[in-house]
């Protein structure tokens, strides 16, 4: 059994930060517009004006509170407000990492493959790069994304470890308050708990999960409700409206956004397939990553996907897609000998192509030419 890290674990993980970064400054100057309103929001906060866009009454224009109360904390140490967005952007994508790690670690899994093609993934796709840049907090919703769904796998895996399900819990409650969309991956979580067989203290783990998402939904409902009076924020009214020609616009960014992360999307969706029909053993994780991925995509098409360049909508399937090729290829190297040059080469092409589509997708290349922000 292997203890972590050793020399391969840490060279993959440098590699893949590496990687990273150098992806994330080849999107540089790139800013989104959307970003300064969050500033906006952190400035007068710090010049003592509180949570509001300017004197009169107040409005919640934001979506993302605690991304705000975020960047005005290193605000307040003097860091320069865009300054301070791009490295909690860069935070958030080195946390991404950190869960990768971490289930490597949990794991003690002999094979490195399932581990390194999630870090190629994460190192080398296009859209978590370019949003780790562009002041938005898209960065740390991958981030609380990543470690909630691991310590969900590992939980899955090892029927004691009641704990994990109150720090997932913990992870998607940060998420709530980072993106009003958070609550829906509580949703599929508590349905997944609700469902799958052969958890003990079912009913203890599900309210040990909820405790959090409960607590700091409720405590953000209170101050909306006492601090703009009212139930929901002002972009609800602004952005939802739903359609069916939103949808058939959301249907097309979902299908543009799959076909530009191919392999990794097919590997990773077809990967959880086969799993759940091959596999009992990891079946209930690919059912929960499944679930997940396909709700998601079907949210983003219900929204009308995205006015921003770059597939911003993708970033939270790019994290499951990671994560669902881990679950699949740790499948297939118990189940195969991928010690061949067939394996070999079928991973390399797997990494060309992948880094070839990112290259080539026109998406990122208007990303990298969209400078009218500044």
């Amino acid at each position: 059994m292997k203890k972590f890290p050793d020399t391969r674990d840490l060279f993959i993980v440098a590699a893949g930060v590496i990687a990273a970064a150098i992806h994330i400054h080849s999107f540089h100057p790139f800013y989104c517009d959307d970003a300064l309103i969050s500033l906006r929001y952190a400035q007068r906060l710090l010049d003592g004006h509180g949570l509001t866009w300017t004197d009169g009454p107040r409005v919640e224009g934001y979506s993302n509170l605690l991304w705000i109360l975020a960047c005005a904390a290193l605000g307040r140490l003097g860091v320069d407000l865009i300054t301070a967005s791009r490295v909690l952007g860069g935070l958030g994508v080195a946390g991404v990492f950190g869960a990768l790690a971490y289930y490597r670690a949990s794991r003690h899994t002999e094979s490195i493959v399932p581990f390194a093609a999630a870090v190629a993934v994460i190192g080398l796709a296009a859209p978590s790069a370019a949003w780790a840049l562009a002041g938005l907090e898209t960065s740390w919703v991958a981030a609380f994304l990543a470690w909630g769904f691991v310590l969900l796998l590992l939980s899955a895996r090892d029927a004691p470890a009641g704990k994990r399900y109150a720090m997932a819990g913990l992870c998607f409650g940060l998420l709530c308050l980072t993106r009003p969309d958070g609550p829906l991956f509580v949703a599929i979580v508590v349905a997944w708990l609700a469902v799958v067989p052969g958890i003990e203290g079912r009913r203890a783990k599900l309210a040990g999960f909820l405790f959090w998402p409960v607590a700091l939904l409720a405590g953000q409902l209170a101050f909306r409700l006492v601090y703009y009076g009212g139930w929901l924020p002002n972009v609800w009214y602004v952005k939802i409206s739903p359609s069916l020609r939103h949808f058939a616009s959301g249907a097309g960014y979902v299908a543009r956004g799959m076909l530009a992360l191919m392999p990794a999307s097919l590997l990773a969706i077809g990967g959880l397939v086969v799993v759940i029909r091959r596999d009992p053993v990891r079946r209930a994780s690919a059912a929960l990553l499944l679930a997940a991925i396909v709700v998601w995509l079907a949210y983003v098409a219900f929204i009308g996907g995205d006015i921003f360049l770059g597939r911003r909508h993708m970033v939270p399937f790019v994290v499951m897609a990671a994560l669902g090729m881990i679950v699949g290829l740790e499948w297939l190297v118990t189940s195969r000998d991928v010690r061949s040059q067939k394996w070999a080469l079928a991973a390399v092409t797997a990494v060309a192509w992948f880094l070839a589509g990112q290259m080539a997708d026109p998406s990122n290349h208007k990303v990298r030419k969209d400078l009218w922000v500044w």
